[in-house]
């Protein structure tokens, strides 16, 4: 494996740990990544509280240089995007990365550049 593989794959394993600690706060919170709170559930005007199932149905995965996320159960997807008669409670964010998950992410990036220090200088002197 070469340097720049081994660099890839050691983000994209911690950024997973970052960003499933992100949805686990925002679950807590019952926000969105955007800090938005969860509409309130049409029978009974309190917020979405499914913590426990949809929460834990939630991956987080490295798999290489990727980092999936997906759920184990069907109607994720159905709160998370909304219905016509769910509104969206956003989970996490599939077009952009709201700024406190980039901010976490860039200082996880670079915290792993440093401990791999070896493997970006051996990264650029193969870029020469």
């Amino acid at each position: 494996m070469g340097a720049k593989d081994k660099l890839e794959r050691a983000i994209a394993k911690e950024v997973s740990k970052d960003i499933a600690s992100l949805i686990d706060r925002e679950f807590a919170a019952k926000k969105s990544p955007n800090n938005k709170p969860w509409a309130p559930r049409k029978k009974d005007g309190q917020p979405f509280d499914n913590r426990d199932t949809v929460r834990s149905s939630i991956r987080v995965e490295a798999k290489g240089s990727e980092i999936l996320i997906s759920s184990t159960k069907p109607y994720t997807g159905y709160l998370d995007q909304g219905t016509k008669y769910i509104e969206a409670r956003q989970m996490y964010d599939q077009d952009k990365l709201p700024s406190k998950w980039a901010n976490q992410i860039d200082n996880t990036i670079e915290k792993v550049l440093e401990k791999n220090i070896d493997s970006v200088f051996e990264l650029l002197k193969n870029e020469r």
